[in-house]
């Protein structure tokens, strides 16, 4: 039986984390093989981050003590200033995986699938929860209703349309350990990597294989797959950037060699792929033919063991470092705000000028504006177009708008929204 935390500690790490915004050091060692990253936010956690998922303005940060598991919900409105909403501490030894469906979260023990509803992040509370006998789970992806499981009994279906009746079947008994879902595709890793048609949910159809030695991880943004995996039974291990967009036939884009670093952790934005670990690196995978790949590093002063994308930022699960928010700033970002800048002074009812820059390559010829305030969207600001990728333009503030210190302008990509970049903040005045 696993030792229990004590009320009084549970209510100190309760108040501990919910206080710990921005209070983590400055990073100490090896600040000199920061090459075009940067560190834009941070959040400590006690303990152990050793797990990060996000879903939509929130996200969810697995983190372990020496006494005892907890999941710390955030409101990422903000991303550059994430808080905490809530804290669930889950009643395992081992957490393997978990994801969010909707307003259900649901996470893995070796042998246990339990669902807890966070509606109410401030008051999670479990709803449902399913043994299943000798299935070692080891990676879970959400679809619609029903959450996809890897174990090594195989491809397993958990239909949560009843959360407190949760049931399971197996649909293909290859065993495997990661899972990637986008497009209504599903990319299953194993010793291999196959692809399945998700146009059924419940019942995904098998359409064709990458035949891989061993994946270690893996993820999907829009028609590719991001694999780190071997191809042969060596130590080296490569990053694999595969296009599915073809299926049935699965095209590989590019193969990047790591023998430098396993990865304990992987995430893309734009033409980027990020690889965690003792030290993080930036790849270029726009071009399959460059062996110069390598855009940029950082050492996170512990271990990176999970990362996610949100918007421009990567949201860092570094051990003892809790929440590090890092910045791509390389010259090939995929979009640039270059003005207003820190400490610009608008006025409510004028025209404002607004410059930015652009990757051709993967965020196109058009951004659109919109000002934020906190986690508040405050206005739209129009759109501007160039062919170089590269503009000004003159905005209408409203005349509306509330005095403040505490705004920022983000500059989304008209052709691919998931592709932003802000501003730092500037000030509004009547």
């Amino acid at each position: 039986m696993k030792p229990k935390m004590s009320i009084p500690f549970r209510s100190a790490l309760r108040w501990g984390l919910m206080l710990a915004l921005a209070c983590i050091p400055a990073l100490t060692r090896a600040e000199w093989w920061n090459t075009n990253m940067e560190v834009a936010g941070q959040l400590a956690s006690p303990g152990s981050s050793q797990k990060i998922i996000t879903a939509g303005d929130r996200a969810y940060i697995l983190a372990r003590t020496s006494q005892e598991n907890y999941i710390g919900i955030l409101n990422i409105g903000d991303p550059l200033n994430p808080r905490v909403e809530g804290l669930y501490f889950p009643d395992a030894i081992l957490i393997r995986d978990m994801v969010v469906s909707g307003t259900t979260l649901v996470y893995a023990e070796e042998m246990k699938i339990s669902l807890v509803d966070v509606k109410d992040p401030t008051n999670p509370q479990l709803i449902g929860s399913i043994l299943i006998q000798n299935a070692y789970f080891a990676h879970l992806a959400a679809s619609g209703s029903n959450i996809l499981a890897a174990s090594n009994q195989g491809l397993g279906v958990i239909d949560i349309s009843d959360p407190k009746n949760p049931s399971y079947k197996i649909v293909d008994n290859f065993p495997c350990a990661y899972l990637a879902v986008a497009n209504q595709k599903l990319c299953v890793g194993g010793g291999a990597i196959r692809v399945y048609d998700l146009a059924d949910e419940a019942h995904p159809q098998f359409l064709t294989s990458y035949p891989l030695i061993s994946t270690q991880w893996m993820i999907s943004v829009g028609s590719k797959i991001y694999a780190i995996a071997q191809t042969s039974f060596t130590f080296s291990y490569n990053l694999y950037v595969i296009d599915t967009s073809n299926l049935p036939d699965a095209d590989e884009v590019s193969s990047y060699n790591l023998m430098w670093n396993i990865g304990s952790g992987l995430a893309a934005i734009g033409q980027h792929a990020f690889i965690g670990g003792k030290q993080i690196y930036a790849l270029d995978t726009s071009n399959p033919l460059a062996p110069d790949c390598l855009r940029g590093s950082f050492v996170p002063a512990d271990y990176a063991y999970d990362m996610k994308a949100v918007g421009p930022y990567l949201y860092v699960a570094a051990s003892t470092r809790g929440l590090i928010i890092l910045k791509y700033t390389g010259p090939d970002q995929d979009v640039s705000v270059l003005s207003p800048k820190a400490g610009d002074r608008w006025e409510a009812g004028n025209k404002e000028r607004i410059s930015w820059k652009t990757n051709l390559g993967t965020a196109g010829t058009s951004v659109r504006f919109e000002l934020w305030r906190g986690e508040t969207k405050a206005c739209d600001l129009g759109s501007d177009s160039n062919p170089k990728g590269a503009g000004s333009a003159k905005v209408a503030l409203p005349k509306s708008l509330t005095p403040g210190d505490d705004y920022v302008l983000r500059a989304i990509s008209a052709s691919n929204p998931a592709l932003w970049a802000q501003s730092p903040k500037f000030s509004i005045k009547k």
